[in-house]
């Protein structure tokens, strides 16, 4: 590909802010919420002096391991809040479609975004290693949850 070739072709692609401007256009989102990510899109792209944010990430998650770095995947490659993230549970998490279901995210409202293809095999062996411990502790006795008064005389549970 000539040189001339290679600048129209990035001359033709949008600019990263238009990008972010159409998809939250095409999500519906507020005008509030498009400015206020708008705005904190460019504190970041200059905070960092325009340097591409993508070596910074690898960089962080470069350090991490276990489930810390499988959280940070979930937040990064999924675009999942730290509540949101914190908040999963197994049913949440379709490995078929590879999707996340994140329940009462922001305004809420459940939304479903992608499952990054990485973090797949780790969180299967991260929820069978759980669940390993999970029958252990029930095995051992450690099986029983406490449930409010009125909870548990509701559900039949405790006796009066």
């Amino acid at each position: 590909m000539s040189h001339s070739n290679l600048n129209s072709t990035t001359e033709n692609k949008p600019k990263l802010l238009d990008q972010v401007r159409f998809a939250l256009q095409t999500k519906h989102y507020s005008i509030r919420t498009e400015q206020s990510y708008l705005s904190w899109i460019k504190r970041f792209i200059l905070f960092h002096r325009k340097r591409h944010p993508r070596e910074e990430a690898k960089a962080v998650l470069s350090q991490l391991s276990g489930v810390k770095w499988i959280m940070a995947m979930f937040l990064y490659g999924a675009g999942l809040r730290l509540m949101e993230c914190l908040r999963l549970r197994v049913k949440d998490i379709d490995f078929e479609y590879n999707q996340v279901i994140v329940r009462d995210g922001k305004g809420e409202k459940d939304r479903e975004t992608m499952l990054p293809q990485i973090v797949n095999k780790p969180m299967q062996k991260h929820l069978a290693q759980v669940k390993k411990l999970h029958e252990k502790d029930l095995k051992d006795g450690y099986g029983m949850v406490y449930l409010p008064y009125a909870l548990g005389r509701k559900s039949g549970l405790c006796s009066l």
